[in-house]
This record gives C-alpha cells, sequence and structure tokens, in this order.
C-alpha cells in the first residue's frame, strides 16, 4: 500500500511542479525588465503633442464660430513603479471638464511607458490564471553566442487575455486570441519576438530592439507586421538622462494599417524624479489599486 502512494505521489508531483513553473521563463523577463534603474521609483513630465490641439479642434467643430474654444491645457504625465498605468492629467486656468476627458481619452497613446509593452508589472496572477488554460511547449536554439527559447502558448479556447501578456501601447489583439509565441534571449533575458495568433486567423509579429540602460536592456524600437505586409507598425522611443536615469524623451509611432494610417509625436520635458506627487494623483494612483511588488 505504501509502494503504491509512492508511485502516485510521484506521478503526481512532476504535472504540479509543470504547472506551477509553467511561465517561469517569462516571469523571469518581467522580473529583470522590474530591476531596470534601480533608484527610479517616481517620475512626472510635461507633455507635448500637436495632437492635444488637434483633437480639441476635432471636439468643439459643432461649437458655433461667435463661441469660445477651449484653450490647450497643460498635460503631466505622472510615473510610478509598480502602478498598473500612469496618470495623466490636464492643467491649467480654464481647463473645461470636455478637455479633461478628451485627455483621459488619448491618454493611452501620450504614455507608452517601454518597460511596460511586454509582460506588464503587477499581471503575473492573470498570467498564470490564463497559462491554466493553454499548452505551453518551450524549446531552445542556439545561434553564435546566443541562445533563443521559445515559449508557445496554445489556448484550449480562444481567450481573452487583456494587458496580461503586453500592454495597449503595441496595439496586438487582446480578445479571441489562440496562441501566443514568445522568442526570448536567454542571456540578456529579453523578448527579441512576439507572434500573436487569434481564432480569426489573424497573425502579428512584434519584434523588438534594445539598448543598454542601468541593471540591463530597455525597449526603444519596436516593429509589428502581418505576414501579407498590410500591417506595418513602428515605435521607436528616444531617451534622455535625468537625475542619473534612462526616461523617454520622445516617443515616434507610425501606424500603417488597412483601416488606420496614423502617426503621433510626442516629446517630455520639465522631468522631476522621485518627488512627492500631488493629491490628486495621488488619489487616482490609490483608485488603480496597490503597487505591485517588484524585483529587488
Amino acid at each position: 500500500m505504501k509502494r503504491l502512494l509512492l508511485i502516485m505521489l510521484l506521478c503526481v508531483l512532476p504535472s504540479a511542479v509543470s504547472a506551477e513553473n509553467r511561465l517561469a521563463l517569462l516571469e523571469g523577463v518581467a522580473q529583470s525588465a522590474a530591476a531596470l534603474q534601480p533608484g527610479l521609483e517616481s517620475y512626472q513630465a510635461t507633455i507635448h503633442t500637436d495632437r492635444i490641439a488637434a483633437t480639441i479642434e476635432t471636439m468643439t467643430a459643432s461649437i458655433p464660430a461667435d463661441l469660445p474654444r477651449p484653450e490647450v491645457p497643460k498635460v503631466i504625465k505622472y510615473w510610478r513603479r509598480g502602478a498598473p498605468r500612469s496618470v495623466i492629467i490636464a492643467s491649467g486656468a480654464q481647463t473645461a471638464p470636455l478637455v479633461q476627458q478628451m485627455v483621459q481619452r488619448i491618454s493611452a497613446s501620450l504614455a507608452i511607458e517601454p518597460e511596460e509593452l511586454l509582460l506588464p508589472p503587477g499581471r503575473a496572477t492573470e498570467r498564470q490564471r490564463l497559462a491554466a488554460q493553454a499548452t505551453i511547449k518551450s524549446t531552445a536554439t542556439s545561434l553564435a553566442d546566443t541562445v533563443l527559447q521559445r515559449v508557445e502558448i496554445n489556448f484550449a479556447a480562444p481567450a481573452d487575455v487583456g494587458d496580461a501578456f503586453y500592454g495597449n501601447g503595441l496595439r496586438l489583439p487582446q480578445n479571441g486570441i489562440s496562441r501566443l509565441l514568445f522568442d526570448i534571449d536567454v542571456n540578456s533575458r529579453t523578448v527579441r519576438e512576439l507572434t500573436v495568433q487569434t481564432a480569426a486567423g489573424e497573425q502579428l509579429l512584434a519584434e523588438f530592439r534594445y539598448r543598454p540602460a542601468n541593471g540591463g536592456l530597455i525597449a526603444e524600437r519596436v516593429r509589428v507586421t502581418s505576414p501579407d505586409g498590410k500591417i506595418d507598425d513602428r515605435l521607436e522611443v528616444t531617451f534622455t538622462e535625468e537625475s542619473g536615469y534612462l526616461l523617454p524623451q520622445k516617443t515616434v509611432r507610425h501606424l500603417q494599417r488597412p483601416d488606420l494610417q496614423d502617426h503621433l509625436e510626442v516629446t517630455f520635458s520639465g522631468y522631476r524624479v522621485n518627488q512627492q506627487f500631488p493629491a490628486e494623483v495621488e488619489a487616482q494612483f490609490a483608485s488603480q489599486g496597490k503597487p505591485a511588488v517588484t524585483a529587488p
């Protein structure tokens, strides 16, 4: 009887360990990204882009010509390590509610964070939940001095992954996902390529390029393409050094799709690093939930 119990235990343990560690490689990449630039806990910066004025003009096109238009506000981005997303606030003496709503509507385009494009912080539990609904395979390939590990996630049924595996800044499909492929550079613990396939047959490839930063590598260029060439998106981040840290100075996003062509440039200035935020900003961060625990 004892021997039978031992055999049963040995049969169960491998599957339990495998289930618990099925995303270990991905979470290692996430922890590596979370450990970048130690000491950088928060910052605020002023956002500059022509998109804000253009959006206000579009939203107020139906207002009679003799009525005053809202002024273009000063827009501030507040970032905190481990928070689900940045807080963006329009400020000014005459900032109308309409303008605040507009800024919130386009805020995702104004605050693309390189560290949060892939495996966003605080989403490990959601990734594990989704992994339980999938079959996961891992294969390794050696190329010169580089070892690439492919993690293939095949969902039993089309899955809604939300922002568990990649952020909104990539404009990748998040609903009806059938398969995800991560090609990981084991040495640098970075994702080189990500393939997303949907149950409807759509397939997109995201290719990442990095630059050195304190503690590792940070994404500076991303290209998203489709096999037929109809989709060709590009995101490029130019960095500046502030208080000893690399922070975005400019982001340029170009979208080329059959149903959408867009070019957006956003620059940042007036950085204040690791300083206290206004009470209204703290309240918005608090409403997002408790910040995620990051790697030491």
